[in-house]
């Protein structure tokens, strides 16, 4: 699935890039969207002038800007029309795009910003007006809304404590665009090629497309930390993703919540929490810390497709309810005391040694029911078991709706290569399992290490009939 498409599809479009910055000492432009550039912010005046006003003296003067929008519900949302010979059907315009600027902070106080209703999203006929019926990559059909802000080789920028509502529900939905769904332009933020990013404070919900975009890219000989961060950001019903990272180096996220993705009225593949997917060469060195990934129409968090590696996920919650919980096939990807409330599928890697495999230390693995629903999975890890994966102090709480777990790997492995999992519970909570061997968990050519099995109803050990381990090492110490 190409992100790109939404990513580099027609950057809106007609703002002056920003001169190149020089560094000016101790001056700072400070402006405020009503009194210096209209804005009404009533939730009836279309206010998406002022917010291309306001990005065109920040453009203008490159560098050392604060804009703050004052307490308000700001409405916006413009499309314009384009010769369809030569280009889209509705070409939606960004609220604000910045190129190549430098210390910009933009600040809302209590201040909200509302998509106006009844704009056509998606593929259309150019010349009655209505839905195509049929998915199309003919780009002359299409209509886009644009993103609320758009950050371009920038630098030294600060978004923070805003509400953004992208009101797709109230679209009128075209035909679908892309490989699958709707690939169209409607993202909260889109980073592309920026450095020391900070966005905090901010509700993203109801984006047709995502609410993030991450999209860097990454000299393979010269690793350093772009210093994207995510901070206390709220997720929630967005239509392709809560976030999408396609390229970087240093994404640091931290206390947000992805949740709800595809459950509106516009839903796209994957339809993830987080997809991580190196689209512009590599994701790494990436850190997830007390965030959650709840409900959402695909996986929590997705990274299956490109050169992704070294991410770790801390004190972090999972729940797949329609989906997968995590599905995460990369180099060097650590869990560390974190919840996965539904089944986990994959979750390793072709390592070749111990650092590289996927680690989880300390997480718990459940079937509880998540606010009274039913989790997904028939178990709660369904692994083809790769070389080196490791697991110390865990927990498979199973047997509600799930049983543990379907772990297979080569019986062949060396007790180096064998998958191991140190210190770890395996408890169920129901009485009774069909007599078929496999029914309850399988774990096939892996290291167990002090590791207990037990019924937690009955006080007993697990029958032995009900486990089946195939070419493994037990050890007892």
């Amino acid at each position: 699935m190409s992100k790109l498409i939404a990513l580099l599809l027609f950057s809106t479009n007609l703002l002056v890039g920003c001169a190149q910055s020089q560094k000016v000492e101790f001056i700072q432009y400070n402006f405020d969207l009503k009194k210096d550039f209209g804005a009404i912010g009533n939730g009836i005046v279309n206010d998406h002038e002022a917010f291309l006003r306001a990005a065109k003296k920040i453009n203008e003067l490159g560098a050392n800007v604060k804009l703050v929008i004052p307490k308000g519900v700001y409405l916006v949302g413009k499309q314009t029309k384009i010769d369809p010979i030569n280009g889209l059907y509705l070409l939606g315009v960004d609220c604000i795009s910045l190129v190549n600027c430098n210390n910009i902070e933009i600040i809302g106080e209590e201040a909200e910003i509302v998509y106006k209703s009844q704009m056509k999203y998606g593929a259309f006929n150019v010349e009655t007006g209505k839905a195509l019926q049929k998915q199309t990559m003919d780009v002359k059909a299409l209509a886009s809304i644009g993103n609320f802000m758009i950050l371009k080789d920038c630098k030294n920028i600060h978004v923070g404590n805003l509400k953004i509502n992208g009101n797709s529900d109230a679209h009128i939905l075209g035909g679908g665009y892309g490989d699958v769904g709707w690939q169209v332009r409607q993202a909260g933020f889109e980073i592309s090629n920026c450095t020391n990013v900070l966005l905090d404070n901010l509700l993203i919900k109801k984006m047709a497309l995502d609410a993030i975009i991450v999209g860097n890219t990454v000299d393979k000989n010269k690793i350093v930390d772009q210093k994207i961060v995510l901070n206390n950001i709220v997720c929630d019903s967005n239509g392709r993703q809560g976030l999408s990272w396609i390229g970087g180096s240093g994404l640091s996220v931290t206390n947000c919540t992805f949740s709800n993705t595809g459950k509106g009225a516009i839903s796209s593949a994957p339809g993830a929490g987080v997809d991580i997917e190196a689209e512009l060469g590599l994701c790494t060195n990436a850190t997830f810390k007390n965030c959650k990934f709840i409900d959402n129409t695909g996986c929590g968090l997705v990274s299956d497709q490109g050169n992704s590696k070294n991410l770790t996920f801390t004190g972090c919650t999972f729940v797949g309810i329609r989906n997968w919980s995590v599905w995460v096939t990369k180099e060097n990807v650590t869990f560390k005391a974190c919840v996965f409330n539904g089944g986990v599928v994959h979750g390793n890697y072709k390592a070749l040694n111990r650092e590289q495999a996927i680690k989880y230390y300390d997480c718990i693995f459940t079937d509880k029911p998540y606010e009274g629903k039913k989790v997904f999975g028939k178990f709660l890890a369904e692994w083809n078991g790769l070389p080196y994966q490791y697991l110390e102090n865990c927990t498979f709480d199973g047997g509600r709706s799930a049983y543990l777990i379907w772990y297979q790997s080569k019986c062949e492995n060396s007790e180096a290569e064998k998958p191991t999992f140190k210190n770890c519970n395996f408890f169920t909570q129901q009485n009774f399992f069909p007599n078929t061997k496999s029914e309850l968990f399988l774990l096939t050519g892996v290291k167990l290490v002090n590791c207990d099995f037990k019924n937690l109803l009955t006080k007993q050990a697990l029958r032995p009939e009900n486990k089946l381990i195939n070419c493994s090492t037990e050890i007892k110490n």
